[in-house]
């Protein structure tokens, strides 16, 4: 998937605009798309606290990769 690609080549901008282009298809009901884009943010080192949240409120339920996923970005913390 693009979005994965764009994770793992830390693309942080090109991963949002394709998750942003995802959600409004409404094709974001899944962990794999919500992981792939807190890949982007860990491999960018950047710190997002609210990507869990707003997963779990648009209906998606974390597994066992988001959590660990979380775990890293909450060590970005600064």
């Amino acid at each position: 998937m693009l979005l994965e690609n764009f994770a793992e080549n830390d693309e942080l901008l090109n991963a949002k605009r394709v998750f942003s282009e995802l959600n409004e298809s409404k094709y974001c009901r899944n962990s794999f798309v919500y992981n792939s884009l807190l890949k982007a943010y860990v491999k960018a080192k950047v710190y997002e606290p609210d990507l869990l949240k707003a997963m779990i409120l648009r209906g998606v339920m974390p597994d066992a990769e988001t959590y660990s996923l979380v775990g890293l970005i909450e060590q970005l913390k600064t």
